[in-house]
């Protein structure tokens, strides 16, 4: 094939390895179930930064928001700090990835420059997604999908103006393709085509990234919710959704 020609398709085939088997490492996880929030040890956030009123902690896949945040005011306290921690952002349930939040109370300056900064659309949040279906395009293809957030499925997608419900725009970058076999324990016998993206959010609206490829036909792999026909299979290989917020 081209890609063969190329040299691309090895690559590819190594990126989605790569991210995979990274992906994959570790992970030892139970569904926060809890309404008691008590904190385990392997519930406490990493820190990933702080500074200006502002702190990102990396979020743990199946552990909520408002889990990860008592717990990171339980390790800020034992650690001797005396801030309160307020929730400007959020990741769903089974995403992972960085998770900013403020270091004050809900009135606070900062708690108020963050919430105007978010509301503004000035912060840029870039997340790592792989979803199914046929490619976007090869390989370094960028496009945009603008659509409206109502119901499960966007109204419209491939930058037609939305009907009803809240604008939303969702722009992406095609990282790695690939196509082939991806568990023995699978019951299809057609080959798996996957699609590693960069994703980057204009709005930041509820489940935007899972709608938006789920309307255009590339629903992420192992999302019960916008890909459940799919979720048995794609759980052989994949125990949740395959969604991180990289930064």
């Amino acid at each position: 094939s081209c890609l063969n020609k190329a040299g691309l398709w090895q690559k590819a085939n190594n990126a989605m390895e790569y991210t995979r088997a990274s992906w994959m490492h570790g992970v030892h996880w139970k569904e926060d179930n809890s309404s008691s929030l008590l904190c385990t040890e392997q519930m406490q956030p990493a820190i990933i930064s702080s500074g200006s009123g502002l702190i990102a902690v990396m979020k743990q896949p199946g552990v909520r928001t408002e889990t990860v945040l008592h717990c990171l005011r339980e390790q800020l306290l034992a650690k001797g700090y005396s801030f309160d921690v307020s929730c400007v952002s959020r990741l769903d349930l089974n995403t992972s990835g960085a998770l900013v939040a403020v270091l004050g109370s809900e009135s606070s300056a900062a708690f108020h420059v963050a919430c105007a900064q978010f509301a503004g659309r000035l912060v840029s949040k870039e997340y790592i997604c792989v979803c199914g279906g046929s490619p976007l395009g090869p390989i370094g293809t960028a496009g945009g999908i603008i659509a409206s957030m109502s119901g499960n499925r966007p109204e419209n997608s491939w930058n037609a103006a939305p009907l009803h419900g809240k604008e939303a725009s969702t722009d992406y970058q095609v990282l790695a393709i690939f196509t082939g076999c991806i568990s023995s324990r699978t019951r299809s016998h057609q080959p798996t085509v996957l699609s590693l993206l960069r994703v980057k959010l204009g709005t930041g609206r509820k489940h935007q990234i899972r709608k938006h490829l789920a309307g255009i036909g590339r629903p992420l792999v192992a999302d019960d919710r916008y890909n459940p026909t799919r979720l048995h299979e794609d759980c052989t290989w994949c125990p949740r959704t395959f969604l991180h917020c990289r930064r």
